[in-house]
């Protein structure tokens, strides 16, 4: 996957996106990358979002990114952003059939234990670690009543 350059957007609608989510934490999580990962400690749900926005969108991709994604999505107490790192680290592992992250995500999906829109995000990720082309509307998807189990089992069944 592509990096950006070091604190750049590749377009005005991806900074829209960013700066929506941030809100007013935006214009500091811009001036400097380590800025930026001290609020994914913050106390507030948005400034955290922010951050893992801009990480992707704005910073170049660093080595340790999956790794600061998958601790916010086992870690962060809001389910929103739980969500938001998860969908984030589906894209390190795309078309990986990535065995450890896959088990992981198909464990989320079934985990009646977690928030539904956590579960639904760890669906829509198994699409993307398998390389899959979603051909369901994200929109309109209901979960869990839709749900492919034979795509989720599927990935029990790996070494």
């Amino acid at each position: 996957m592509a990096a950006s350059p070091d604190g750049q957007f590749k377009d005005d609608f991806t900074r829209m996106r960013c700066e929506k989510v941030a809100g007013l934490y935006f214009t500091k999580l811009m001036h400097g990358y380590d800025i930026t990962i001290d609020h994914l400690n913050h106390a507030d749900p948005r400034a955290r979002s922010g951050a893992l926005m801009l990480m992707k969108h704005y910073w170049k991709r660093r080595q340790d990114y999956a790794q600061i994604c998958e601790r916010i999505a086992r870690e962060d107490t809001d389910p929103k952003v739980r969500a938001l790192a998860l969908g984030w680290l589906s894209l390190c592992y795309t078309a990986t059939s990535d065995s450890r992250i896959g088990k992981w995500l198909a464990e989320i999906v079934r985990d009646e234990m977690q928030p539904l829109l956590f579960r639904r995000q760890a669906y829509f990720s198994l699409f993307s670690v398998r390389g899959l082309a979603k051909i369901l509307d994200t929109r309109t998807f209901q979960f869990p009543d839709q749900v492919d189990w034979s795509l989720v089992a599927s990935f029990d069944k790996e070494r």
